[in-house]
């Protein structure tokens, strides 16, 4: 009986977790992940095909750095509802990434990997 209340504690936490996960899917939080993806399809297609690298390795960790903590730092201070734990647990079989999210994440990539490419290009 005296692990109750820690096993209560872990449940809660799991539950603002995944309430988090679900703002961050409807506030454009996955951008960043399309934002880094296409940062790296850039740094590969370069080496792949020989070509200069058109964004600097320091610029790719200072834009992931700016993007991840602005996007991110105001969802861990967002208080919680206080009825994480009225509400019925998430389906297990359901996904983490839904097909419209991968195909967000997917145009995400492709429109920063066209830009990157484009302004290297221009200049």
């Amino acid at each position: 009986m005296e692990r109750l209340p820690a096993l209560q504690a872990c449940l809660l936490a799991g539950c603002l977790c995944n309430d988090t996960r679900l703002k961050s899917k409807d506030n454009g939080q996955w951008e960043v992940v399309g934002g880094e993806q296409g940062e790296s399809m850039t740094i590969l297609l370069s080496v792949l095909l020989n070509r200069e690298l058109p964004i600097l390795v320091i610029q790719v960790l200072w834009l992931n750095m700016i993007n991840s903590i602005t996007m991110t730092v105001p969802l861990s201070f967002e208080p919680s509802t206080g009825r994480e734990m009225t509400r019925p647990p998430r389906d297990p079989d359901a996904n983490l990434l839904s097909p419209r999210l991968l195909q967000r994440i997917l145009l995400v990539s492709v429109f920063n990997w066209i830009l990157i490419f484009g302004v290297f290009e221009y200049i």
